[in-house]
């Protein structure tokens, strides 16, 4: 177990604060990280000197919770920036009888979120708010997940939940998305509340219609028209995005640029200046990356 700067491990939870704020931030918050190694996770791994943990915040690696239900079982995936909260019995007495478990699938590293960091945090109402915007995202997440399950084709629902998945974990390659996690058939469908010979089948027909294909190396590879991968580009935080048509002259960046022209001295002018410097400098970073890796996207 290390102590880091809670800001250099994770500086999205940064991003609403001022220059000097974050500075601040990033040398008095301290945060130790944990180690998670690839199996079934058990909540001694987390609790070693925590003061009252309350869950973990994932730094990298690909965490799953499955909760049973009789004989259903339905699996969520999480990975960076995610918030998870791995005791067993989170929710206290339940009126429907659940089993909760969870297990590592790529090793990872996570911040311990304990009485310690809160307490520190509190001198950052942003950083607070920051974590909170996880908790809301990943709310979103589940509920969308939860709309494609009730799609009416299995196809459509298989390859909705594909490109779900490839907008936080999706890279682009040459020939489209490349979807990296090693996920079965049964896994699918326990994230679809649908049978594996039901995914399996579904499978079959996308790959006859050139819509997905199973890579030699285990990942997914979602064709494109080289004319669409061009509107696409890496999310700051990970996965890919597609370039909305106002980010030409109009949209969020464009509305920090007119927040910096508008009034130059103010403190709104300030943090928006501050913050499009930081989205410019994460995305040159990224796009620096993602160069690299694209021709070696393909076997």
């Amino acid at each position: 177990m290390r102590t880091v700067s809670l800001l250099d491990v994770d500086p999205d939870l940064g991003e609403l604060m001022t220059a000097g704020e974050r500075e601040e931030a990033r040398r008095l918050m301290r945060a130790r990280v944990v180690q998670l190694a690839r199996g079934v996770a058990t909540e001694a791994v987390y609790d070693s000197g925590a003061s009252a943990l309350h869950g973990l915040l994932l730094l990298d690696g690909l965490v799953s919770r499955t909760i049973a239900l009789t004989d259903a079982t339905a699996v969520e995936l999480l990975g960076r920036g995610d918030l998870i909260e791995p005791s067993a019995d989170a929710l206290g007495s339940r009126l429907v009888p659940i089993d909760v478990s969870w297990a590592v699938l790529e090793p990872a590293e996570a911040v311990i979120v304990d009485d310690d960091l809160l307490y520190d945090a509190r001198r950052w109402p942003q950083l607070v708010a920051a974590l909170f915007e996880r908790l809301a995202s990943q709310a979103t997440r589940l509920a969308t997940r939860c709309a494609i399950s009730q799609l009416p084709r299995a196809e459509e629902r298989v390859r909705m939940l594909l490109w779900f998945l490839a907008e936080r974990w999706g890279r682009i390659g040459r020939d489209g998305i490349v979807l990296p996690l090693r996920l079965t058939h049964e896994m699918l469908g326990q994230m679809l509340g649908t049978q594996r010979p039901t995914v399996s089948l579904a499978l079959r027909q996308l790959e006859r219609d050139g819509a997905a294909r199973r890579r030699i190396d285990g990942a997914w590879l979602l064709p494109l028209p080289r004319e669409e991968i061009g509107r696409l580009v890496p999310h700051p935080s990970g996965g890919i995005r597609r370039l909305a048509a106002q980010e030409a002259g109009g949209g969020s960046d464009a509305d920090l640029v007119a927040a910096v022209g508008a009034a130059p001295t103010s403190r709104s002018a300030q943090l928006a200046n501050e913050q499009l410097q930081m989205r410019i400098e994460r995305l040159e970073a990224i796009h620096a990356r993602e160069q690299k890796r694209i021709d070696a996207d393909e076997p």
